[in-house]
């Protein structure tokens, strides 16, 4: 449910007090509208999910119900229309800066 965080347990002084967990990943209000000459398709309207450390997801449903393009958008591969998809832990790095550093790295 959006809003409620699962809760872990301190350890040292505060041993046994619930502790709420920050989302690795969460999607906030995503809508994804395809349009073409013939049709409009709504892909996906308002979705909002947080997923915290030790979940396990599965994206269900039936075809054309928006799995796939909900997984390109965390993915990165297509933009949404409407809403973030926010992941507060450091990205890693795009392909070039690798590259970069690796060169760096040969010359040094």
């Amino acid at each position: 449910m959006p809003g409620i965080a699962p809760l872990a347990y301190a350890r040292g002084s505060d041993a046994g007090a619930p502790v709420v967990t920050p989302p690795l990943l969460e999607v906030r209000g995503v809508s994804r509208r395809y349009a073409t000459k013939r049709t409009d398709t709504l892909a996906l309207e308002n979705v909002s999910l947080s997923l915290h450390e030790g979940e396990f997801v599965c994206l269900l449903g039936p075809s054309g119900c928006g799995k796939s393009t909900l997984r390109n958008i965390v993915a990165g591969f297509e933009s949404p229309d409407a809403g973030e998809v926010v992941v507060p832990h450091p990205r890693i790095p795009d392909s070039h800066a690798v590259v970069d550093l690796a060169a760096t790295s040969a010359r040094s």
